[in-house]
């Protein structure tokens, strides 16, 4: 899960992309498709996409960002917000050396880009 403004990118095997947009600007990409936001509760705009393969796209000021399922996913993210990562196998951050997960969910803070 991404939470904040951000663009995040990368690639993903078997797994859904679910892109909950509040404030109006957020922009889902699944390969060479824009997939539509479509308006949900409170005002927000939706989309889901279920077990792309292929490269996508999220781009956004205020935007949540939830990827699960079971499959490959490899991701790079610029902007500020928060992160929450859960998962089964290894990960890696910021070009750091390969980490199996832990027994808990990882948070990550994104900091702004300058």
């Amino acid at each position: 899960m991404l939470n904040g403004s951000f663009m995040t990118w990368g690639t993903v095997r078997g797994m859904s992309i679910r892109v909950t947009d509040q404030r109006g600007d957020g922009m889902l990409r699944v390969g060479a498709s824009c997939v539509p936001l479509r308006p949900g509760g409170s005002g927000t705009r939706t989309a889901t996409v279920r077990s792309p393969s292929g490269r996508f796209v999220v781009d956004g000021t205020d935007v949540r960002v939830d990827i699960s399922g079971r499959g490959s996913l490899a991701i790079a993210v610029t902007g500020s917000g928060t992160g929450l990562l859960n998962g089964v196998g290894t990960f890696t951050v910021n070009n750091g050396s390969p980490q199996s997960w832990p027994l808990k969910p990882i948070d990550l803070a994104l900091a702004p880009t300058n």
